[in-house]
């Protein structure tokens, strides 16, 4: 390993990045902390009081850096150049909600432990294996009897830099796998039917803004014509006027003569 690489693996896990905002921000964040307990099960009134909230938090070490997790031990140049292992720590997210549901009041207790975590994310390569990862557990969870049925689920999900696009990537695929699942097929629809009727609108605003530009586009061909028809009749004024001084001119002229003549 690098030097840099033996240095971090002296550093806690907990304690590992400090220095930025947002290692700082998950450091003041409430919620049960699997880095400073790792068997998921409280050891204090506080931890247990978090657990009964339903209140957990994670940290995801950035690209380019240690994260023991996913076995990126040694990232070097090439991770921080080209953000290698970022799917890997984007998947790992979704295994941490897996993990928060299987710990909370509202479903037997499901644990999620290293190698379980390990193999999902190894087989979430792509669209259809997350699917079938996230599903296999989470269609497992059994309800408990005589507590509150879970209706709600808040994350808040922060980065910064390549952080902030790991960050959106999660809703993203997030979002697509809980529109896949059976039971939401009506908010499914109604999203599709949504989107249709936007593409509907849309398409009538572009239309209606061409036969307006169209229309004005007539109006002022039509001034146009008629400011030309005036300027034509004005002009033919303007000639049938000088027709008529120089008729009186001509016949003023032999008058004159005559009377010189006499």
């Amino acid at each position: 390993y690098s030097k840099q690489a033996q240095q971090a693996a002296l550093l806690d896990a907990y304690m590992y990045p400090r220095t930025t905002n947002v290692a700082r921000l998950y450091h003041a964040t409430m919620g049960f902390d699997e880095k400073s307990n790792k068997s998921g099960i409280a050891s204090n009134p506080e931890e247990q009081k978090l657990l009964d909230m339903g209140w957990f938090k994670y940290y995801i070490q950035g690209v380019g850096t240690r994260f023991e997790e996913i076995n990126d031990l040694d990232p070097g140049m090439m991770a921080s150049a080209f953000g290698l292992k970022g799917e890997d720590r984007i998947n790992w997210g979704l295994t941490r909600i897996c993990k928060a549901l299987g710990m909370c009041n509202g479903f037997d207790f499901k644990p999620l432990d290293l190698a379980q975590a390990q193999t999902m994310v190894k087989n979430m390569g792509n669209a259809a294996g997350r699917q079938q990862q996230l599903d296999q557990f989470i269609n497992d969870l059994r309800t408990q009897q005589n507590h509150p049925e879970l209706y709600n689920i808040e994350l808040y999900i922060f980065g910064c830099g390549r952080g902030a696009a790991e960050a959106r990537t999660m809703i993203n695929w997030l979002y697509d796998y809980l529109l896949s699942r059976e039971e939401n097929a009506e908010t499914r629809q109604w999203i599709e039917e949504q989107r249709r009727q936007k593409a509907i609108d849309a398409q009538n605003k572009t239309q209606n803004a061409g036969t307006n530009g169209q229309q004005a586009g007539t109006q002022q061909a039509g001034t146009q014509q008629a400011g030309t028809q005036q300027a034509g009749t004005q002009q033919a004024g303007t000639q049938q006027a000088g027709t008529q001084q120089l008729a009186s001119q001509q016949t003023t002229a032999p008058s004159q003569t005559v009377v010189n003549s006499a």
